[in-house]
């Protein structure tokens, strides 16, 4: 099954969308602060981390009682891991083609939208000090499909940071943050890690991206009710 599901289905589905991004000629189309071929890539990720969790599901309800998980020597356990190194490596492949992509349409941004004397104006014409119109659409461009700076020394533990594994051993009442269109957090993991805790809970925020909950960000108000709500209920006064 994960032989079929990995390289017939993920592996493929992950090479046609990476083919179909380095193909985008940002000349062709009008948009310019987004780059369709790279969000529907992110998309794509979302359906592989789903994929991904059902698997893990399915593992743990229906497998894993019949076998030792820590035997690295047992099929299955190899299948799996197979299976979660090709979706990996899909992943990683997809990526870097759109961090090429992004750059082209950048470039492209700069190159039409900035005037071939805005750096030397003539000397008659009014001196205007700011951002050339070509700068501000290439930072909106850039913002739109980038995720927040860490630091370097955290990359190792994000990149196996599973909080699957942790949740059901969560004993505290937890309320988990789900933003909707959150392109970094997989939605569907998050839902499934405030079940697996005992006394999780969630709440979706609808069309809210990875920073939408923050404050000043459209969604602040509806997820501060809602944790001042969850508050009252499980903190004891």
């Amino acid at each position: 099954m994960l032989q079929a599901l990995g390289d017939r289905h993920v592996a493929k589905g992950f090479l046609q969308a990476t083919e179909r991004m380095k193909e985008y000629n940002p000349a062709e189309h009008d948009a310019t602060s987004n780059v369709a071929p790279l969000v529907q890539f992110f998309e794509l990720v979302h359906v592989g981390d789903t994929i991904q969790s059902m698997v893990q599901v399915y593992f743990d309800k229906e497998l894993a009682p019949h076998i030792d998980k820590t035997d690295f020597l047992n099929a299955v356990v190899r299948e799996k891991k197979r299976f979660e190194n090709t979706l990996d490596d899909s992943v990683a492949l997809g990526l870097n083609a759109g961090t090429d992509v992004l750059m082209n349409q950048v470039e492209h941004i700069i190159l039409t939208l900035t005037k071939a004397r805005v750096y030397y104006p003539p000397e008659d014409a009014p001196l205007e000090l700011g951002p050339t119109k070509g700068c501000i659409e290439a930072i909106t461009c850039l913002e739109s499909h980038s995720i927040p700076q860490v630091a370097a020394s955290s990359i190792p533990q994000v990149l196996f940071y599973n909080p699957l594994s942790y949740a059901s051993s969560v004993k505290s009442p937890i309320l988990v943050m789900i933003c909707g269109a959150d392109i970094e957090c997989s939605p569907v993991r998050a839902k499934l890690a405030a079940e697996r805790a005992p006394q999780g809970e969630s709440h979706t925020l609808v069309g809210a991206s990875h920073e939408g909950l923050y404050a000043g960000k459209k969604f602040f108000g509806e997820a501060s009710e809602k944790e001042l709500e969850f508050l009252k209920r499980v903190v004891p006064v």
